[in-house]
């Protein structure tokens, strides 16, 4: 009796978890929707409907790529707006029809919007029990810098909402087989570096930071549990998974950016500025006949040093000529 009854109400208050969880999905949701409506287009988001949309039409990520921007949150906010495209036989003017446009893009963000507030609520529920999940999507769908960003087609929601995943898939695995343990954590590694670039930094940095706390803290598991592994072996293999999600990462976010087979001018320009040595001649060739532009690696350098060179920076009321120390 105490065992059934300990059962009811152990999915009765599953049904409650989930009920809040759609709740404050929905709340929110409602707010960035209408919240969209009464906001004008931000700096990026114009050139993110353009050249997501033209990469539909052709089937290329070049344009997003060269500026350092990765394709993920483009092609899907863009999505609807190609398939009314094709199904309707016209064709958008991103820029004259941007206020119709805007407003799909925009709802198009509310994917990861939901995608951040179910991993918020599962993460939270890991480290701090229910009542932690609980009080995490409810603070989670109230923030308002996270608000301000839900109802925007630009990239940030859609960095937090995969970086996010990708750490919990890979704390939560660290002692289950491959697949869980590695394969799942690669998926999102790669999604996480397609919503934004500066995931290559960050989402190392956060799989390491997981891999040292589980090593120092983490209880010792019985050898021959189900599932389980010994906490030295547990630890000894950390890095070397860390090593496989980055690089299969980066392999599978190569072939989702593809390429479109061309010369890159730039490096074509900087050969042809090098001195007249013995090395000049075979690097001006290279840079004529390497035709592996644009990739996802052009995205990448672009953003990295975009970095080193620094910029102004805006936070909690003062301006900083580069970026903040801390």
């Amino acid at each position: 009796m105490g065992c059934a009854a300990a059962a009811g109400n152990a999915r009765g208050w599953a049904v409650v978890d989930w009920l809040w969880l759609l709740l404050w999905i929905a709340a929110s949701s409602a707010w960035c929707v209408t919240a969209a409506g009464e906001l004008s287009a931000t700096f990026d988001e114009p050139l993110y409907i353009a050249r997501g949309l033209e990469g539909w039409r052709t089937g290329s990520h070049g344009g997003l790529l060269r500026l350092g921007t990765m394709p993920l949150p483009a092609d899907l906010q863009t999505m609807p707006l190609y398939l009314y495209e094709t199904g309707h036989g016209v064709r958008f003017d991103p820029d004259a029809d941007l206020t119709r446009l805007l407003p799909w893009a925009r709802t198009m963000t509310l994917a990861f919007w939901w995608l951040l507030l179910i991993y918020g609520w599962l993460a939270a529920w890991a480290l701090a029990g229910p009542w932690g999940g609980r009080f995490a999507v409810a603070w989670l769908a109230c923030e308002p810098s996270l608000l301000a960003h839900a109802a925007l087609a630009t990239t940030d929601v859609a960095l937090a909402a995969c970086l996010l995943a990708l750490v919990h898939h890979f704390r939560a695995a660290r002692t289950a087989r491959w697949p869980r343990r590695v394969a799942v954590p690669t998926l999102w590694f790669a999604a996480t570096l397609l919503a934004k670039a500066s995931a290559l930094v960050i989402g190392p940095l956060c799989l390491l930071a997981v891999a040292l706390e589980r090593r120092w803290s983490a209880p010792p598991v019985a050898a021959g549990s189900a599932g389980g592994a010994p906490a030295g072996e547990v630890a000894s293999r950390a890095l070397p998974d860390l090593a496989w999600i980055v690089g299969a990462g980066l392999l599978l976010v190569f072939v989702f950016c593809g390429s479109d087979w061309q010369v890159e001018p730039s490096f074509v320009e900087w050969a042809e500025s090098l001195p007249s040595t013995a090395g000049r001649a075979p690097m001006l060739w290279l840079a004529e006949h390497l035709r592996i532009f644009s990739n996802a690696g052009e995205a990448l350098v672009r953003q990295i040093r975009h970095n080193v060179r620094g910029h102004g920076a805006f936070l909690l009321g003062r301006e900083y000529a580069r970026a903040v120390w801390y």
